[in-house]
């Protein structure tokens, strides 16, 4: 059972990835489905979608390419590792446990402000709860010697105000709004 485990851990990466391939190709055909109101001279209803798709597929098989090229570099360094490898008699279990991953903690803090945003979203509004969801992932996910909060701002409501304005004044589709119902 724990070298099944042992297994599975070594290839949850791919694993990972081939849910989520799997996922969009089953979102992607079941755009064949939406239908159009009217007919328009536009990209019409199934066109963002569509776009979100494509690239989610594509940097699902970025993904799986470089996890394979991991996966196969890991295997040739093992080799090599064990056939010069001594035993060291005098490592601890501490020494010999493996460390824990480091990007479960930013994982997890993803997860949750993603979750925030989504219930802040409509009291809120698009332009507050983005920014507050940008700013938190720039800061997370910055080294502690690279952050810079001024430009995690600017660039967390400049980012946020471009999106809106493509929304709202380009493609004609209203986010909302919230407690800024002046825009």
């Amino acid at each position: 059972m724990k070298k099944l485990q042992k297994s599975i851990s070594k290839f949850r990466e791919l694993i990972m990835a081939f849910i989520f391939l799997a996922v969009y190709v089953v979102l992607y055909i079941s755009t064949y489905h939406i239908r159009s109101i009217a007919a328009s001279d536009g990209l019409g209803p199934r066109f963002t979608p569509r776009v979100v798709l494509i690239c989610l597929i594509g940097l699902t098989i970025i993904l799986m390419i470089k996890e394979t090229v991991r996966l196969v570099s890991a295997k040739k360094h093992e080799n090599r590792s064990s056939e010069d490898a001594t035993v060291d008699a005098s490592k601890t279990k501490e020494d010999k446990a493996p460390k824990e991953h480091p990007a479960l903690d930013k994982g997890t803090i993803s997860i949750i402000s993603l979750i925030l945003y989504v219930l802040l979203l409509k009291p809120l509004g698009f332009v507050l709860a983005s920014v507050l969801y940008v700013i938190t992932q720039m800061f997370f996910f910055s080294g502690k010697e690279k952050r810079k909060p001024v430009l995690f701002i600017c660039l967390g409501i400049g980012l946020c105000l471009v999106i809106y304005l493509i929304f709202k004044k380009v493609m004609y589709i209203g986010l909302p709004s919230g407690i800024l119902s002046f825009m």
